[in-house]
């Protein structure tokens, strides 16, 4: 569903943040100068709307970067319209020379709006645009202006949902464990800060459990890095079975997974870590021997930050290897 007033973070869009500031930049250096000379020239209603192009652009930019947001409205119900009007002006008293703004009207769309909002502006634009092209040129040059912006809006369309596509699989690979699938730690402290904020807002509690395959090395060792691989992949495929979707699951290190239980005071994660422990080692991952995993439960306290929580997981997870692996450790016991 579109949402028609919109801002984006630079988190959420860089590649429109810097492409918008990029195209401000290049307008308000080239366009001056041509608003100037349209004024001069006697065609003051092209020179208003340039200088009004000008301003809009120069306001987002400032908007944006003194802000670090984006406000696509400006773009879509500011924007558009004045550059809409300063086309079909151009074609009307310029002609060919004013259709050829046309151009970079369409393809400015696309750099400066999120996809939806752009094919909707570029739509708009056109088909104020082409209707007019036509009653301005004889049928041979109109066909062709209409067919050549047509391309030009669906070629950088493709171009754009390319480059979308390819910075999504960027950003998934560099949030994400290549072998599990699960999410690596550059997210962890930002992610598990938010959930403690809104755990300590809400009132509504949150544990954490961290486990280490028992003995990996070994594994590697004896069995080699396919077979290790294969155990690391079967322990995390059935994380992500057994744990909800509201839950997070990150691999910390070669050995050691991450579980972030929402709703889950410390007594509930001990029962989930119980049940996946035992269940860990039922899985068929080794022929010949099973595969244990060691337990460490920490649940959120009022002082708690991440670095805290996640510390005394990991003592308790120590406290479990100490007492033989293959087992839970969760109390109040506080370590030196």
């Amino acid at each position: 569903m579109l949402k028609w007033f919109q801002r984006l973070s630079i988190a959420e869009d860089e590649f429109l943040y810097k492409s918008s500031l990029r195209i401000a930049s290049v307008f308000i250096v080239t366009g001056l100068p041509f608003a100037i000379s349209l004024l001069l020239n006697g065609q003051s209603v092209l020179a208003i709307f340039s200088i009004g192009i000008i301003a809009v652009l120069a306001l987002n930019a400032l908007s944006t970067y003194r802000y670090k947001r984006y406000h696509t409205d400006i773009i879509l119900f500011g924007l558009v319209p004045i550059v809409t009007v300063f086309l079909l002006e151009s074609l009307l008293t310029q002609g060919l020379y004013g259709s050829l703004w046309c151009f970079p009207a369409v393809i400015a769309c696309f750099f400066m709006l999120p996809e939806r909002r752009a094919w909707i502006a570029s739509t708009i634009m056109l088909a104020i645009l082409i209707p007019n092209i036509w009653l301005t040129f004889d049928t041979s040059l109109s066909f062709r202006l209409s067919i050549a912006l047509v391309m030009v809006a669906s070629f950088t369309a493709i171009f754009i949902r390319m480059i979308v596509n390819q910075q999504q699989k960027l950003q998934k690979l560099a949030v994400t464990d290549e072998l599990t699938g699960l999410r690596n730690k550059r997210t962890l402290e930002n992610e598990l800060t938010t959930t403690i904020e809104q755990s300590k807002r809400t009132l509504i509690p949150v544990s954490i459990l961290i486990l280490e395959i028992d003995h990996l090395k070994q594994i590697y060792e004896k069995y080699g890095q396919d077979i290790a691989d294969g155990v690391l992949q079967g322990v995390s495929n059935y994380l992500k079975q057994r744990c909800r979707k509201v839950d997070l699951l990150y691999r910390l290190s070669d050995d050691k997974f991450l579980v972030v239980l929402f709703n889950a005071p410390k007594e509930k994660a001990n029962l989930v870590a119980e049940q996946l422990r035992i269940s860990i080692e039922k899985l068929y991952l080794l022929q010949g021997t099973n595969v244990t995993a060691s337990f460490g439960i920490a649940g959120l306290s009022e002082h708690d930050n991440c670095h805290s929580l996640m510390r005394r997981a990991e003592q308790y997870l120590l406290k479990a290897k100490q007492h033989g692996r293959n087992q839970t450790f969760a109390n109040d016991e506080e370590f030196d």
